[in-house]
């Protein structure tokens, strides 16, 4: 059984997804208030609650790995994942050094309008070679427009409507 916490304002599309998720597929719901509790208390929480998926900003994760001590593992957690902002090396050592060979890390972006559309999926064993952890690479025979209204492409800098043009999308 997944015991999921949400570390995330629920109001939000994205608080709002993820709760729905949990919540219709069997998963145990554990939302944890930041700003009553505090971030220091987060691993214990987590370990007290055998919670296996979390999810929260990269902010909240780096000040939550940053409370660790060297020694300390979190080991029922098989997913975490992080999105709003970007996620640095250092985060990403602290996930290899805190959480079980098992776990997952996931790296998104996305924005309100068009839900998640890139995710990185990470182990202990994934090499990060740059200071900031990529968000996913480029899907082959997919393009990312910016359209003006006639639904003409636009130059960088523009302001316009996003659009994908792919062979996997669905038509419509």
């Amino acid at each position: 059984e997944d015991r999921m916490t949400l570390v995330r304002a629920p109001s939000s599309t994205g608080g709002l997804a993820n709760a729905y998720s949990a919540l219709l597929n069997g998963a145990c719901l554990f939302p944890f208030d930041v700003q009553t509790k505090g971030g220091a208390q987060k691993g214990c929480w987590l370990i007290e609650h055998n919670i296996t998926v979390y999810h929260s900003s990269a902010t909240v994760f780096r000040h939550f790995v940053q409370t660790l001590e060297n020694n300390f593992d979190v080991p029922h957690l098989r997913l975490i994942r992080l999105g709003s902002e970007q996620v640095t090396k250092n985060e990403f050592q602290r996930f290899q050094q805190h959480f079980s060979p098992k776990c997952i890390l996931v790296n998104a972006l996305s924005c309100t309008e068009a839900i998640t559309f890139c995710q990185n999926f990470l182990n202990r064993n994934s090499i990060v070679t740059g200071e900031i952890v990529p968000v996913g690479y480029p899907v082959p025979d997919m393009e990312v427009l910016l359209l003006d209204d006639p639904r003409e492409a636009m130059e960088t800098g523009e302001s316009g409507e996003i659009a994908i043009r792919s062979e996997f999308l669905s038509p419509g």
